[in-house]
């Protein structure tokens, strides 16, 4: 008898896995940009609102703000945020100015995954929402549209980050870094594995979405079980050392985009969600010699921005140096 019920209940962890992982905010919570520029002024000075169809054939709409870059600003620099699995994007709005006044004007957008806030066809404008079905070649929206995934997230962080390069004429190569939190560390990693991409902004990485379900629930089910059981995996780890391990047959350098991709990350010493052992196993793997691990003493996984001046101040000098 405690055997079946033990198989039931991996069943049930199996089959409701993403109900415990992604934790979206409602749609009704999240302002418009008009009213964010009423309620925090000049310090999200041209926030505009921005709805994104994404081309994965499920009829997925984003939703995220932009704050394009300020007159002081020297380039078109933008930080493109990616937050973690729990809220949204109103939730990080003070962030994004912090962002862009920290580093002396440059631009920010951040997003919704599919499912999130506002990221939901029903609620974007009805020309992106009947645009974004013409592209799937459907009559009507799938589940997937609005169910996040780790295949759909990243299907909308490339269309937003490409609808950002297009919004503020910009080379994402050359002008775009990524600021990933938690669950976005991941997104980052594995967009700037894919494509070129100024640098990276990490907050409490992790190796992959496995490793953090191993340490957690490692007492309850097997490792190995465990491993097989997680859909989304997010394996930021496998991708940095399959990029370590493409060599330059002539130099023996590693090649591919993160090999050239700059790192600044920063985890709490005190985070007991995703252990900062996970995060340093990241650093170290990371195939780019440009890079910094920075410890926020005494600071857990969501509260790193407490120590506000040492944060920024980072953020600042790594966007600068590497401009």
């Amino acid at each position: 008898v405690a055997g079946v019920a033990y198989a039931g209940a991996l069943a049930m962890l199996y089959t409701f896995q993403r109900r415990v992982m992604y934790f979206p905010g409602e749609a009704a919570e999240v302002a418009n940009a008009s009213t964010m520029r009423a309620r925090h002024g000049a310090a999200v000075e041209g926030i505009v609102d921005v709805f994104v169809p994404v081309k994965d054939g499920s009829g997925a709409v984003v939703h995220g703000y932009y704050l394009p870059p300020l007159p002081l600003a020297r380039d078109r620099t933008t930080l493109v945020l990616f937050h973690g699995n729990a809220g949204h994007v109103a939730h990080r709005i003070w962030l994004c100015a912090a962002l862009r006044t920290a580093t002396g004007g440059c631009g920010v957008a951040i997003m919704d995954y599919r499912g999130y806030g506002r990221s939901d066809p029903r609620y974007a404008p009805a020309e992106v929402a009947r645009a974004s079905l013409e592209s799937a070649g459907k009559k009507s929206f799938s589940s997937n549209a609005a169910s996040p995934s780790e295949s759909g997230i990243h299907a909308d962080a490339d269309a937003f980050v490409d609808h950002i390069a297009e919004l503020g004429r910009l080379n994402v190569g050359r002008d775009i870094f990524l600021v990933g939190e938690s669950l976005g560390t991941a997104v980052s990693v594995s967009m700037a594995s894919r494509r070129n991409v100024r640098g990276l902004v990490l907050f409490s990485a992790f190796t992959s979405i496995t490793d953090v379900a191993v340490m957690a629930y490692g007492s309850l089910v097997p490792g190995p079980l465990l491993r097989l059981l997680v859909k989304d995996r997010f394996d930021s780890l496998g991708l940095a050392m399959n990029s370590n391990n493409r060599t330059n047959t002539r130099t023996s350098k590693p090649i591919g985009p993160l090999a050239h991709t700059p790192l600044l990350m920063f985890h709490g010493d005190y985070d007991d969600i995703v252990p900062m052992e996970l995060g340093l196993e990241l650093y170290r793997a990371w195939p780019c010699l440009n890079k910094a691990f920075v410890t926020v003493k005494g600071r857990g996984h969501n509260d790193l921005y407490d120590k506000g001046d040492e944060v920024f101040r980072s953020v600042r000098n790594f966007v600068q140096s590497n401009q």
